[in-house]
């Protein structure tokens, strides 16, 4: 029981921008307000949006804002303990032989960049989120994930859903586009357009339709 109440602070609750330039990349402020608001839980969360509106910024943002102590945010503010992140970029950094999405810090930390160097993108993508599901180090830690489904096949994709549905981690922030991803019901979704969780689901539903009809 204690070890799930420190699952439960130790993680990011809620982030708050009010700085203009942030606002600008994010699609600016909630409706009404000067500000924007995003909520998150622990365990696995789902950043999702059309392209271009600022999933990797938002990972960015939260990484940056976590680094960095308190008075030196400037129109930023967090809720929540959220400790340190592992952050990695699948689409920017084909891990093979860099260093730098990983934050080197430990035993765990160094164990990924072994995987990154010593494999292939894909291998390293299967290895990492394998280490995410079964490392002891897993339940103390928590990760920002910038589309892993990159380097990942159909049956790979499949793969990543059940490992995060069975991690350890305290918390995992991941934005994506893979619809096994954005359509699991146990993962906490944060939309960048509100609504856009539907209107992927509507699209798929017309999608299947029309796939009917060729049968």
């Amino acid at each position: 029981m204690k070890a799930k109440r420190q699952r439960k602070r130790a993680c990011l609750h809620q982030l708050r921008i009010w700085d203009e330039r942030w606002l600008k990349r994010l699609g600016g402020p909630d409706e009404g307000k000067k500000s924007r608001r995003f909520e998150f839980k622990p365990g696995v969360n789902i950043v999702i949006g059309p392209n271009g509106s600022g999933k990797s910024t938002l990972l960015e943002l939260i990484f940056d804002s976590i680094s960095v102590v308190k008075k030196d945010r400037r129109g930023v503010s967090l809720s929540g303990d959220p400790g340190m992140y592992q952050r990695f970029d699948f689409e920017k950094h084909n891990p093979r032989g860099r260093t730098d999405g990983f934050m080197m810090m430990d035993l765990h930390a160094m164990q990924m960049h072994f995987a990154a160097t010593s494999h292939s993108h894909g291998e390293t993508t299967a290895k990492l989120l394998e280490m995410l599901a079964q490392s002891k180090q897993a339940p103390y830690r928590s990760f920002l994930f910038d589309e892993p489904e990159q380097a990942l096949d159909p049956v790979g994709l499949m793969v990543l859903r059940q490992q995060l549905l069975h991690t350890r981690a305290r918390q995992v922030i991941l934005a994506t586009h893979a619809l096994p991803l954005v359509l699991e019901p146990s993962f906490h979704v944060v939309e960048l357009r509100p609504g856009y969780r539907r209107e992927l689901a509507v699209a798929i539903m017309d999608y299947v339709a029309r796939a009917a009809e060729l049968l």
